[in-house]
């Protein structure tokens, strides 16, 4: 079974609040090391990228989650994922553009366009990757480099289905809050302009078949006038056949 560190990342859950310890007994019975971590994502990766057992594979987890299966369970399909090529791997997310994604494995498919971060796990070249690039940018949120990032296909990121982590409903505290447990953007309507395209090539392909009949009405006309303005010569080719 494969080695990796887990850091919870704690920021939206009080002291008090039975996450956190949950989380930890969890991922003590797998994890080589687990940590909990209290800051800004952006931070957590940054010392993870350049410290402790940074040459395993780092699962950053968010303290607001749970996970619907057993430790082993969770264990046997992280081990199962390393066995693909990828960079990243979620294993919880939301709002990605499922319609664009890439089926790699029945469970496990490439995506470039996820942006919840609920429970990731990082090869470590491209968590330290990714971490240079983050320092670099220092006005922008680290889920929107991140993003930035896979969008343009420097890091290769996969989903894991079903999530086995998810966001907890419990600890919500807005809309958006309760929109982190769905996995799927919806896909956008057509737009005014984009009917107005389809309805222009489908009158042009009207017009182009009613060309089309009356050129064909045309053409027998013409054949069936041609016949009847000459019958002697049908008439004489009809005496002169050989009974």
């Amino acid at each position: 079974m494969a080695k990796f560190v887990t850091a919870i990342v704690r920021g939206e859950t009080s002291s008090h609040d039975p996450h956190v310890s949950q989380l930890e007994k969890f991922f003590q019975k797998i994890s080589v090391q687990v940590t909990t971590n209290t800051g800004d994502l952006r931070d957590v990766v940054q010392h993870y990228a350049t410290h402790t057992q940074s040459h395993f594979p780092v699962l950053f987890v968010q303290d607001s989650s749970i996970i619907d299966c057993s430790p082993e369970w969770f264990h046997q399909e992280l081990t199962s994922a390393l066995e693909h090529p990828w960079d990243i791997c979620y294993f919880g997310g939301y709002h990605d553009r499922c319609h664009q994604q890439i089926t790699l494995t029945d469970r496990l498919s490439i995506t470039n366009t996820i942006r919840g971060h609920q429970a990731v796990l990082y090869r470590p070249v491209p968590l330290r990757g990714i971490a240079s690039h983050v320092k670099t940018e220092k006005n922008a949120g680290y889920t929107e480099v991140l993003g930035k990032l896979l969008s343009k296909g420097t890091y290769r990121a996969v989903v894991r289905h079903p999530h086995l982590v998810q966001f907890d409903r419990n600890l919500a505290r807005s809309h958006h809050d309760l929109d982190r447990n769905n996995d799927c953007l919806p896909v956008a309507p057509q737009t005014k302009n984009q009917h107005a395209i389809w309805w222009v090539i489908i009158i042009i392909a009207i017009i182009i078949l009613m060309l089309i009949v009356v050129g064909m009405i045309w053409h027998r006309g013409l054949a069936n006038s041609s016949y009847s303005s000459n019958p002697s010569s049908s008439a004489s080719e009809t005496n002169g056949l050989d009974y």
